[in-house]
């Protein structure tokens, strides 16, 4: 398709990956796709756009001119209204653009992993770059723009002196955090959105349910006996079959 998400400066992609916010997120990307709301919103737009109702199997990619590779979607998408409706679904998940990229590879590729994705929960821009190289013209009415489609997934900015250093910031942030920041971040917390709210026990269940889905095969009695070993817990037979059938549901078998 027409988008390249080109990936940033090595250093830069692994340092925003390597942060608690990009994690947050991705724990909350992941389970997203575990819920029935997502599944039909999913297989909707599979619909809407005639794709595969368990999305395209294989993955393609294409190359730009430098050889930078990137995941090309159906040329066919160009020409309609699916990334936009993609946007739109993921601003009220609380996603960024960035992030809105992986839900069209999840529709188009049934799969959530893209190397290039770098967005995270919190973004730096230098405003003072952006307000002395705008062109005049359009300038106001591009940054009120742009303003408002920043603020609906980052409300709160903090504004630095030139002259600030890395422990001036955590210093100021931990002082303030809880009488300042974090009133006003709770005012703009949607009830709607679990982003932030994915507990690490989650994770565990999570990878419980690959270990199951991946044991699928095996006789009832021998998979209870391999989970108990692994994950130190013992399951009702009656839990495992559901999780197997929720996963064939997801997978549309």
């Amino acid at each position: 398709m027409g988008h390249k998400t080109k990936k940033p400066q090595t250093f830069e992609f692994n340092s925003i990956r390597a942060t608690k916010g990009y994690e947050k997120i991705w724990n909350y990307m992941e389970r997203l796709t575990d819920t029935e709301k997502f599944q039909k919103w999913v297989r909707r737009m599979r619909l809407k756009y005639n794709l595969p109702i368990n999305g395209i199997r294989k993955t393609v990619y294409g190359y730009t001119h430098k050889r930078e590779k990137f995941v090309s979607f159906p040329e066919r998408l160009n020409k309609t209204s699916f990334s936009r409706d993609v946007e739109n679904y993921s601003k009220k998940l609380g996603l960024t653009l960035e992030w809105s990229l992986v839900v069209e590879n999840y529709i188009v590729y049934n799969n959530i992993k893209m190397d290039s994705t770098s967005g995270s929960m919190f973004y730096v821009y230098d405003l003072c770059h952006i307000l002395t190289n705008s062109k005049p013209r359009m300038f106001k009415k591009e940054l009120i723009e742009f303003l408002k489609d920043e603020t609906i997934i980052h409300p709160i900015a903090i504004l630095l002196s030139p002259y600030s250093s890395e422990r001036d910031l955590i210093d100021y942030i931990k002082k303030i955090y809880k009488s300042q920041i974090k009133p006003m971040l709770e005012s703009y917390n949607s009830p709607w959105i679990m982003l932030g709210k994915i507990r690490r026990q989650q994770h565990k269940f999570k990878a419980r349910e690959k270990f199951i889905w991946k044991n699928r095969h095996v006789p009832i009695k021998e998979l209870i006996e391999l989970v108990g070993n692994k994950f130190g817990e013992v399951m009702d037979y009656t839990y495992i079959h559901k999780i197997i059938r929720d996963k064939r549901r997801k997978l549309g078998q």
